[in-house]
């Protein structure tokens, strides 16, 4: 991006960012064209008003659709992290997560195998742990608000929030691990769809891979 001086933005959607400020994490960042201080090209297929395929040549080629659809109220609360059941940040590589297409048993062992501290139970929780962190990603704000209070109010008892935790998890995932069940059982059916996807995925793009190459200037891979 130092180098380049012309761009262009494959899937800019509305290109909001390009034209208005947003705020990531507490801090407002200039729209991207005078962020970067460069010449953006916009295009998006799906959108009329950036549907028609630049011409103009241009050095870097960029897509950063998934930014473009996360609504601004959400940017904060999608680059949080999901934290593990040892309260770091959930990953493979901590052995800390909790899979949700494993097997019944392991994740209810994940489950009630999540950090907590020693606090008595006639005393009011902590707000931070990892326990309320992971349960509230699957409620609402009301229900929120019903886990908070009883996190603040003597009695809780964290085996039996971890099993509730559980029963939410399994009800939330139920459908996908469904699905994902029946799909392993018919192979042929996954086989067929793939392939159907994979032959209208390379019409779409062996015409959308022409443009960008002579937008970049990379014709000579055509016949």
């Amino acid at each position: 991006m130092d180098k380049a001086k012309k761009v262009l933005e494959y899937g800019c959607g509305k290109a909001y960012y390009y034209k208005e400020k947003f705020k990531i994490q507490g801090k407002i960042v200039p729209p991207l064209k005078e962020y970067w201080g460069v010449n953006i090209n916009l295009y998006d297929p799906c959108y009329e008003k950036f549907s028609k395929f630049p011409k103009a040549k241009v050095d870097l080629s960029i897509c950063i659709d998934v930014l473009e659809h996360i609504p601004q109220e959400d940017i904060d609360k999608n680059t949080q992290l999901v934290p593990g059941i040892d309260g770091q940040k959930m990953s493979k590589s901590y052995d800390n997560i909790i899979p949700i297409f494993g097997d019944e048993k392991f994740i209810k062992k994940q489950i009630m195998s999540i950090v907590t501290d020693s606090t008595p139970v006639d005393q009011p929780k902590d707000l931070n742990s990892p326990l309320y962190k992971l349960f509230t990603l699957f409620l609402t704000e009301k229900e929120k608000k019903v886990l908070e209070n009883k996190f603040l109010s003597p009695g809780l008892q964290y085996g039996k929030v971890k099993q509730d935790f559980f029963d939410v998890v399994m009800e939330y995932f139920r459908p996908f691990r469904d699905k994902r069940a029946y799909l392993s059982n018919n192979m042929d059916y996954v086989l067929d769809h793939l392939n159907s996807g994979s032959e209208k995925a390379t019409l779409v793009a062996d015409q959308i891979i022409s443009k960008v190459r002579s937008a970049t200037g990379l014709k000579y891979f055509d016949k």
